[in-house]
């Protein structure tokens, strides 16, 4: 049986990115680029997030 070859116009390489580097990074690093990217850190996210949870819980017990 005779097989068909194909030729492509396109690169066949496989391309990935990635949005940051985020490896071997201290915390203080990861601050730096959250305030440059004007992103927030994930801990600053975090203390909002559950200072709504504290206040919703504290409006459903009284």
């Amino acid at each position: 049986m005779a097989t068909k070859t194909y030729k492509s116009g396109k690169s066949t390489a496989s391309k990935v990115s990635e949005p940051m580097p985020a490896y071997a990074q201290s915390e203080t690093e990861r601050e730096l680029v959250a305030s440059k990217t004007g992103r927030m850190s994930v801990e600053e996210y975090f203390g909002k997030v559950w200072t709504e949870v504290l206040k919703k819980y504290e409006n459903i017990q009284g």
